[in-house]
């Protein structure tokens, strides 16, 4: 390669230090892929490439160049911080963060002032992390800002100044292995290390050429990619804590610290970045819903995410099928029948007042039913975000040959319109997307994808899975017994005014599916023991005339009607149930405690 000649710089203006971050920003976009495959730590979950590209596509998108360095500072991490994800991610936003509260408010910036601004980034990097880890994307931040520190002693000119600090990053890129051990056992570095580095190289090459050409390589480092070396095959990590999760909360007076000592108990990689009014959270924990309880006393919950990392370790080391098979949450199934046939369970939104939630997984049953008790709480749903949807089907995309979508009913919710649109777009045209609307929901949902999990486990084709389904859609169906009516109060399904006079005649409806996927009425009783023995001889006819190939039990709360309702069926239907579960958390909101049902598919 033959040598660049840079420029002289003494002082950064405004707008190509704005450039400058955008052309790293590119940089490490354009490395989504290299990244996502030698992610190991904190887990082997496949995805610090595609956490740091949003993170940093929120630069991209949304900051703007301001009058000044520190007004433009402040808007780009600002947007980061909104778009963090993931362990790095949210790292890399609190270093922006730091770095932007020291710019000056002028339209240049001096080496000294950089290298300033860097120190402080570095510090509430490491403030905002639990428990700091050597040989990650930390080490590698404060090996370059120490660098910059020791070569501006010996000279002024920017540029020469931080070319020669991108040679010392890159060899405490190398040395990750050496301060890690899972890197190490691995043979890679650490990703979101890789991540920054990669981002300081867009970063130099415009400020050494003013343009957004190819990556900028110094002979040095032509062969720096030798230490990038890919995951083998088949290793296998075991995972301590399975969601990695995030919040982005809005509140006044936000005590960091205090969020800390609150969170800890929950899990590990725990990282706090933000300000007194904004903060962005990230831990791996097996209790979500916890956190999001504890998280509701420090403001509103804007946004979050939890995803199974579990599952994507499965996915990315230990995948059984060519076929990925997708359903939402509102499907009722028991986690170890998930995790068997991998099946990937999206979770729909949840909104509570003005409060985001996971179905599931950020908040569960019970913790509906404690708001519904409280009371004037607003409880709704929402179709799923494009950007959920595309970002869950490029992934499977790297690893399936095929994906298969099994959704709620269409009549009641936008989520099949939502993922056939995404499907409709999709850029990867060669991996095929098939989205079924199931036409129920719940258990009978469950059942309809346990019947397609089966199919793809035999090895029947995408076409086979795809009749299979087709067929048992067909052959399901749920009787809901209903016990409380504040949850379809809540949920707008009843007026507050027929709630009311239903409470009063103590009314208990029976609710079920039609052949077009709509809730309908199917009977009605004044007391809870009538209306179970209805929904029994609804059973008991469908046994008689068609017979029952198999059936699930769910509930809310219902455990005082639990065992007898599962004898009677058992003695009904001549064999147990396949799964009892309770519902999801949307589908309390609308059924409420108490709630009973079975569903079922016909022979």
């Amino acid at each position: 390669m033959g040598a660049i000649k840079a420029r002289k710089l003494y002082q950064i203006d405004n707008e190509s230090l704005y450039l400058a971050f955008l052309s790293g920003t590119h940089e490490l976009m354009r490395h989504k892929t290299d990244l996502n495959t030698i992610n190991v730590f904190p887990v082997a979950d496949g995805d610090t490439g595609t956490n740091l590209a949003i993170t940093m596509n929120g630069i991209r998108k949304s900051a703007k160049l301001l009058p000044f360095v520190r007004e433009t500072f402040q808007h780009i991490a600002d947007a980061v911080l909104w778009s963090a994800r993931g362990n790095s991610g949210t790292i890399f936003a609190q270093f922006i963060s730091g770095i932007a509260g020291e710019l000056p408010m002028r339209k240049t910036v001096t080496l000294e002032e950089v290298a300033i601004s860097l120190r402080s980034g570095v510090r509430a990097a490491y403030e905002s992390i639990e428990n700091p880890v050597e040989g990650t994307i930390i080490s590698v931040m404060r090996d370059w800002v120490d660098a910059i520190d020791a070569a501006r002693l010996k000279s002024d000119e920017i540029i020469e100044v931080l070319s020669e600090a991108l040679h010392v990053a890159v060899k405490s890129l190398n040395r990750t292995p050496e301060k890690l051990q899972v890197l190490k056992e691995r043979g890679v570095v650490d990703s979101g290390a890789k991540g920054f580095v990669i981002f300081l190289h867009g970063f130099m090459r415009y400020l050494q050429t003013g343009k957004f050409d190819d990556l900028f390589l110094t002979d040095e480092e032509e062969d720096w990619e030798e230490a990038f070396q890919h995951v083998h095959d088949g290793d296998e990590q075991e995972i301590k804590y399975r969601y990695c999760t995030e919040a982005l909360i809005a509140g006044a007076d936000i005590e960091l610290e205090e969020l800390k000592r609150d969170m800890r108990m929950y899990g590990d990689s725990l990282v706090v970045a933000g300000t007194a009014d904004k903060v962005k959270l990230h831990i791996h924990t097996n209790e979500p819903a916890n956190c999001f309880r504890d998280l509701r006393k420090y403001g509103q919950i804007i946004e979050q995410k939890a995803e199974d990392m579990v599952m994507q370790n499965m996915v990315v080391t230990k995948k059984k099928y060519p076929i990925a098979l997708i359903t939402d949450t509102i499907a009722d199934l028991p986690k170890s029948l998930v995790d068997h046939y991998q099946i990937q369970q999206f979770p729909l939104n949840m909104h509570i007042d003005e409060s985001a939630y996971l179905d599931k997984i950020t908040i569960k049953a019970d913790g509906v039913y404690e708001l519904l008790k409280e009371g004037g709480q607003k409880i709704s749903s929402s179709q799923p975000n494009r950007k959920s949807i595309e970002s869950l089907y490029s992934y499977l995309a790297t690893y399936y040959e095929s994906i298969i979508v099994v959704t709620v009913s269409k009549e009641m919710s936008g989520t099949y319109n939502a993922f056939q649109k995404v499907a409709d777009s999709f850029a990867e045209k060669d991996v095929p997307i098939t989205v079924i609307n199931s036409k129920v929901n719940s258990a009978a949902q469950g059942l309809v994808v346990m019947k397609a999990a089966e199919a793809i486990d035999t090895g029947k084709t995408h076409e086979e899975v795809v009749a299979v389904i087709e067929e048992t859609i067909e052959k399901a169906a749920i009787f809901v017994s209903v016990d409380r009516l504040e949850g379809m109060i809540a949920s707008g399904r009843i007026s507050k005014t027929v709630g009311v006079i239903g409470k009063l005649v103590n009314f208990k409806p029976i609710v079920s599916i039609d052949e077009k996927g709509q809730g309908v009425l199917l009977g009605k009783a004044f007391s809870t023991k009538s209306n179970t023995e209805q929904i029994l001889k609804m059973v008991k006819q469908i046994q008689e005339k068609d017979g029952i190939e198999r059936y699930a039990i769910v509930h809310g709360k219902a455990q005082g009607r639990l065992k007898a309702f599962e004898i009677e069926l058992t003695r009904i239907i001549g064999k147990p149930a396949s799964f009892i579960e309770e519902v999801s958390s949307i589908v309390a909101s609308s059924a409420g405690e108490n709630t009973i049902a079975v569903a079922l598919l016909k022979e």
